[in-house]
């Protein structure tokens, strides 16, 4: 499984950060790559209010139910919090990580997890991610992690850059949709909201959020937005 070396693994996200992805898609593309086993990572991003509330963004790649709180505040005693507050990379035990914070964010089945890694990209901006293999067995990881936060931070500036027009396509463009994708691009075509297809095909929310994520990836778009667009020209 473990068939790509880290330095591959960074070369392989460079080159997929210069297409200039969305958020979105750099978090699908994240877990799908970033582990260094090849294992499938729960990851999420998370940003920082000027209130002090911090809210989670995406989750993609998690084996455990979408959280249904996705907020918190940078006083909490809370591992993304604690990122926020001292702008250093973490790395949390998560079999732990309810004893060792009073208020981690609930995700049921977290637990099951070994080690977690949050590091800021910016004073509002973090980046989580929850690994089930044990990272600690993997020679240099936290200077591997470093790296990739690198990466993200020189990313994140130039998504900001007014010098960006247009992303270029996707390499994923063109990508045929699977049968279940195409039956939830319909109903997003429809105006049902994700909890809306949920109910109706009998999947949970957070599959159908990672679908459509995929869906948006493999049309080469941004978000519903950005469908309706493409849709309407």
């Amino acid at each position: 499984m473990n068939s790509i070396t880290a330095g591959e693994r960074l070369r392989l996200l460079m080159n997929f950060m210069l297409g200039f992805p969305t958020r979105e898609q750099l978090i699908v593309y994240l877990s799908e790559n970033i582990c260094p086993s090849g294992e499938l990572a729960g990851v999420s991003t998370a940003s920082l209010e000027d209130s002090g509330k911090i809210t989670f963004e995406f989750f993609y790649g998690f084996k455990i139910p979408h959280p249904e709180t996705t907020s918190t505040y940078i006083s909490a005693d809370d591992p993304t919090a604690e990122t926020f507050r001292t702008q250093k990379m973490q790395i949390i035990k998560l079999s732990s990580i309810y004893r060792d914070f009073n208020n981690a964010l609930e995700m049921p089945g977290i637990t099951d997890y070994t080690l977690g890694v949050s590091f800021p990209i910016t004073s509002k901006r973090v980046y989580c991610f929850a690994f089930m293999c044990d990272l600690e067995t993997f020679t240099n990881y936290k200077e591997y992690f470093e790296c990739v936060r690198s990466i993200i931070t020189f990313w994140e500036a130039f998504k900001d850059s007014k010098t960006i027009k247009e992303p270029p396509t996707p390499e994923h463009i063109n990508t045929p949709l699977t049968p279940r994708q195409e039956r939830i691009l319909e109903m997003i075509n429809d105006g049902k909201t994700n909890a809306n297809i949920a109910a109706q095909l009998g999947y949970s929310e957070s599959l159908i959020r990672q679908e459509t994520i995929i869906i948006y990836r493999k049309l080469g778009v941004g978000g519903r937005r950005e469908l309706k667009t493409m849709i309407a020209s």
